[in-house]
């Protein structure tokens, strides 16, 4: 089954990763730019539904331009440009991970002329900033919602085992990487002193990425998951520490804390824990 079925569409009903936003820059009366990158197919989905004819998209393009020598003869070459165009027709290709925008130039250009048509090919990767001449209110939602997961994430997952953790928040509709921790640890010998010290410090790193990475005022459960012990002895040491140094934010939220078990640490696991039916009911409590 999907994960539209596993866990209902009340959570999670597909996994769209945030855009990153580079910057943006409105005036008094709406209109501005945000300047948007691409990294992953999901954020061409979003990028295609906030754009609009009439909007202006800046980016990176490949063009023919045409040279006069000095004997009048012309030579064609083929050149990497900037160039801003005003949007008349936008197409989705969902299978080649690309978005085709096609208008007219709308800024000056040495290479080009004001009017001239061509299309922009925004592919995964591919930095741009998109122009309108009023950010509506579901404009700036969307907008919100494709680049900042903090601000509406409702559950923090933390894929965990030895020397790894793989940070993740989780919306209705969004599924974000927001942090790694990688820590190399010696192996276990008779003596573990060497080992349970680097573990300490590995722990100490995780630790630090909740307080810095999961809004713990916003998010309703923290799922600590992996294939081992590791998550336990964690979330044991984590009480211990908030005890010890008196941290009220994370003894005031431990019982929003839960362990399961995941078959690994990779992302593929975000959906075999959402399909799992304890998983479920601690979030959904």
């Amino acid at each position: 089954a999907g994960l539209d079925q596993a866990v209902g569409t009340a959570y999670f009903p597909r996994f769209i990763v945030t855009m990153k936003l580079e910057r943006k820059a409105f005036d008094k009366d709406g209109g501005g730019t945000a300047s948007l990158i691409t990294e992953e197919s999901e954020d061409l989905w979003h990028l295609f539904n906030l754009v609009a004819k009439g909007d202006t998209v800046k980016a990176s393009t490949i063009r023919k331009i045409q040279r006069e020598g000095a004997t009048g003869s012309v030579q064609t070459e083929t050149k990497k440009i900037m160039m801003t165009i005003e949007v008349k027709s936008i197409e989705y290709d969902a299978a080649g991970d690309c978005i085709r925008f096609s208008g007219r130039n709308c800024e000056e250009n040495q290479w080009v002329k004001m009017g001239a048509h061509h299309t922009l090919d925004i592919e995964l990767n591919n930095k741009l900033t998109l122009g309108k001449d009023r950010w509506d209110f579901m404009h700036l939602q969307s907008l919100d919602a494709a680049t900042d997961v903090h601000k509406t994430a409702e559950v923090g997952v933390i894929l965990i085992e030895a020397g790894t953790a793989n940070f993740h928040l989780l919306t209705a509709v969004l599924a974000k990487d927001v942090h790694r921790v990688s820590v190399s640890l010696p192996r276990k010998r008779v003596t573990t002193t060497g080992y349970d010290k680097a573990l300490v410090r590995f722990f100490e790193q995780v630790y630090t990425g909740i307080r810095d990475h999961v809004s713990l005022d916003l998010v309703k459960c923290v799922v600590v998951a992996g294939p081992g012990f590791v998550k336990d002895d964690f979330l044991t040491w984590m009480i211990q520490r908030a005890t010890q140094t008196g941290d009220t934010q994370i003894l005031q939220k431990k019982s929003i804390f839960v362990t399961a078990h995941a078959s690994c640490v990779h992302r593929q696991a975000l959906k075999e824990l959402l399909a799992d039916e304890q998983v479920q009911k601690s979030i959904l409590n």
